[in-house]
């Protein structure tokens, strides 16, 4: 049974500044040894106390995919299901807490972001990493890891939460939650390009986000259009009356001269209730230019979700970068068929344009209680989507719990993904495959790749994505675990600054 967060710790959580709200409630809810699901819940009962404007009356009612890499990389390959970790964060110029998912290049490289450290001198908080991870050589030998860029948390950014993507020509884009302005005013975060120049990566701010009603705290990555645009999202921001904002859906066009500040437009301001509020997941294009993404609260409201269950979307930009429709085609309700709530990290899209993903909780007592996978399948020629509950998470030992990764798919349709909890006796999470059913359509097996525990300085609570790499494993980030015996990676529970690991599906 899950423990509620003593008083104690509920007034921590409701202390929260919006600059950093997810990473704090990560980090307090860990110290005190209780799940970071408990803490959102508290979150949760804050929000709806201080944003009464977004509420609504009980109802009734990331970027690119990458394709695995078939190429052979000389690289060790561990038995089926096993884990092995490649780099321990030490929380110096390497950073700490990676928070993001990875990606990979043609080489098996791996780029990543590590949200905490690195940058300024004595810089804890507010700075982080952009590094790439790249594989041994011979057999038997350590993976290189390199800190591509630090950043201050000052003019150029930091806390880089969201996974960076590449530009057309290797380069790499994305976003920090929090910076823009200076050492002494944090900023609101901004867009960024890193460009190798010179022997060396250089950055380029793209945009400063925060100025009036403009978006605010881009928490996830970006995607590219055809056309060298640049889409995200912002957990706060707009002239919406949630507290800070709702969040808001935008567009970053690029200049007609090198070196001048990008274009940023609105798309969609979020209004709170029904409409959704709070995106912390990047979007997912299709081919046609089309948009889906998620809000974490927002959508039904009731007993269990106080300020919402949380939305799935679908937005169009026209040509003239304004929005040319918006859409709510999901309202998550918990206990509806076994439906989950608060999804948190970016959709998948299939050949077909379904979409796919997870949800982190359930309603008590209920089918999926420990969070969900579904996919949202569009009706032939309509508007109309339809969800189906591929899986739900029971809350016990020896299956995944309380998922917030999003999936990926391989070749033959199975599905990947890693949980926050569950696995061993230890709960400290797992990495799973999800295998599509024989008969009846939408009824898949679960299968526990690897189950994460302490023993060994082993990484623990996976928050991310996998992706597919090198020799063919799968590859992934956790926020705490490893080595890394930095004091402010010591906690009461757990130690740790995160780690970059490998499992084989």
């Amino acid at each position: 049974m899950e423990r509620r967060p003593p008083p104690s710790l509920r007034a921590r959580v409701k202390a929260i500044a919006t600059k950093r709200w997810l990473q704090y409630v990560v980090q307090v809810t860990r110290q005190s040894g209780y799940s970071v699901s408990s803490a959102r819940r508290v979150l949760a009962g804050f929000v709806l106390a201080t944003t009464s404007a977004c509420q609504s009356t009980p109802q009734d009612f990331s970027g690119p995919r990458f394709v695995p890499e078939t190429r052979t990389v000389a690289t060790e390959r561990a038995p089926s299901g096993a884990e092995k970790i490649l780099y321990s964060f030490q929380n110096g110029s390497d950073g700490a807490f990676p928070r993001a998912s990875l990606i990979v290049d043609k080489a098996g490289n791996l780029y990543g972001t590590a949200d905490n450290a690195g940058g300024a001198e004595n810089c804890s908080v507010h700075c982080g990493t952009v590094f790439e991870l790249s594989p041994p050589a011979t057999n038997g030998t350590r993976w290189q890891f390199t800190t591509l860029y630090a950043f201050t948390g000052g003019k150029d950014g930091g806390l880089p939460t969201g996974n960076v993507i590449f530009g057309p020509d290797g380069s790499l884009f994305g976003t920090t939650d929090v910076g823009g302005v200076d050492l002494k005013h944090n900023g609101k975060g901004v867009a960024f390009h890193l460009g190798f120049s010179g022997g060396r990566w250089k950055e380029t701010v793209l945009h400063r986000f925060g100025q009036g009603t403009d978006s605010a705290y881009p928490h996830g990555g970006l995607v590219f259009d055809k056309r060298g645009n640049l889409y995200g999202t912002t957990a706060l921001g707009g002239p919406g009356q949630c507290l800070g904002g709702c969040g808001n859906v935008y567009e970053l066009s690029p200049p007609a001269r090198s070196g001048a500040p990008w274009t940023e437009t609105i798309l969609h301001t979020f209004a709170g209730g029904t409409d959704g509020e709070w995106p912390q997941a990047g979007l997912v294009i299709d081919r046609a230019g089309r948009l889906f993404g998620t809000t974490e609260f927002g959508g039904f409201y009731s007993e269990f979700c106080g300020s919402g269950c949380g939305t799935a979307f679908e937005l169009t930009p026209s040509g003239s970068g304004t929005t040319a429709g918006y859409a709510v085609i999901h309202r998550f309700q918990p206990g509806n068929a076994g439906d989950g709530a608060l999804p948190l990290d970016p959709l998948t899209l299939d050949a077909k344009g379904n979409l796919f993903g997870t949800a982190l909780e359930g309603l008590p007592n209920n089918p999926g209680y420990a969070g969900m996978a579904f996919e949202l399948e569009r009706s032939t020629g309509t508007s109309t989507w339809t969800e189906h509950v591929l899986y739900n998470f029971p809350q016990y030992t020896n299956d995944a719990a309380y998922s917030h990764a999003g999936l990926i798919f391989d070749g033959s349709g199975n599905l990947y993904g890693t949980s926050e909890v569950g696995g061993t006796s230890q709960n400290v999470g797992t990495a799973f495959k999800l295998i599509p059913p024989s008969a009846s359509k939408h009824r898949w097996t679960d299968v526990i790749l690897y189950a994460f525990n302490r023993a060994h300085l082993g990484a623990i609570y996976p928050q991310t994505n996998l992706v597919f790499g090198a020799g063919g494993l799968l590859y992934g980030t956790t926020p705490l675990g490893g080595s890394g015996s930095s004091h402010s990676c010591i906690m009461i529970k757990n130690k740790g600054c995160g780690t970059i690991f490998a499992v084989t599906p």
